[in-house]
C-alpha cells in the first residue's frame, strides 16, 4: 500500500475513534449480514443487479472498510453477499463456468490505495465457488482514462457518464466469448459506469454481459 495512504489511514484512525458500527462488522459473520442487511431498490440500469441498500450506514461503512481501510471481514461480507445472489438469480447458468470481471479502477486509484476493492470481493467469491465455476479475469477490461469519483459530481453529471474510460483488447476476449460474462463492482450510483464498463466488453462481440454491486 502506498506509505502516504497509509500514513493518511492511521492519521484518520487516531483523530475519529472506530464507530460502533465498525466493530460490529469486525464481528459480523456473513451470513448474518446478508441476512439483516436492507436489500438495494432496483437499479436504473437493466441487467444488472445489488445486493445492499447503500443509503443503510451499516452498508456505506461496509464499502468503506473495504475500499479505504482494505478489510478482511469486510471484504469476506462482500464476496459472500455477491456469491448468494449470483447463485440466487435465474439469469445465470450455474452449470457453465462463468467470467468474472472486476470493476477497474485507474493506475492513479491503485497507486493510492495499493490495491482494488473489487479484485478483493471477487477473490472472496471464488473461495466460495467449490465446483470452479467462476473465473476471475481482471485482465479482460482496463480503465484508460481517471475520472473524478462519482460520488463527487452532481446527479447531472453522473448520469453523462464516464464516455471512453474503459478498454478491452479482443484477442485476450475471444477465448471466453461464448460465456457469460458479470462486472463486479462495490457501488452502482446511477449506473452510467457500469453501463459504459458492459457496452465496452459487448463491443468484443461478448452477448452475454451483467452487472454486480454491492450496493445501491
Amino acid at each position: 500500500m502506498n506509505i502516504i495512504y497509509k500514513t493518511w489511514n492511521l492519521l484518520l484512525d487516531a483523530v475519529f475513534p472506530v464507530s460502533i458500527i465498525e466493530k460490529g462488522l469486525r464481528t459480523l459473520e456473513p451470513a448474518q449480514a446478508y441476512e439483516i442487511f436492507p436489500k438495494a431498490p432496483p437499479l436504473p440500469i437493466n441487467n444488472a443487479w445489488s445486493v445492499f441498500a447503500y443509503k443503510d450506514e451499516r452498508v456505506s461503512r461496509l464499502v468503506w472498510q473495504i475500499k479505504y481501510k482494505r478489510s478482511s471481514q469486510a471484504t469476506i461480507i462482500g464476496g459472500y453477499a455477491l456469491y448468494q445472489i449470483l447463485t440466487s438469480l435465474d439469469s445465470f447458468d450455474l452449470n457453465d463456468q462463468i467470467v468474472i470481471v472486476p470493476m477497474p479502477i485507474s493506475g492513479r486509484r491503485r497507486k493510492e490505495r495499493g490495491f482494488n476493492q473489487c479484485e478483493l470481493i471477487a477473490e472472496e467469491m471464488k473461495k466460495l465457488d467449490a465446483n470452479g465455476r467462476l473465473l476471475i479475469k481482471p485482465e479482460l477490461l482496463s480503465r484508460v482514462r481517471h475520472v473524478n469519483r462519482q460520488t463527487l459530481k452532481n446527479k447531472a453529471e453522473r448520469l453523462l457518464g464516464p464516455k471512453g474510460v474503459f478498454f478491452t483488447d479482443s484477442k485476450l476476449t475471444e477465448t471466453f466469448k461464448e460465456k457469460t460474462f458479470i462486472i463486479i463492482d462495490d457501488v452502482i450510483t446511477t449506473g452510467s459506469t457500469m453501463n459504459e464498463a458492459v457496452e465496452t466488453l459487448k463491443g468484443a462481440e461478448i452477448a452475454k454481459v451483467y452487472g454486480l454491486s454491492l450496493a445501491h
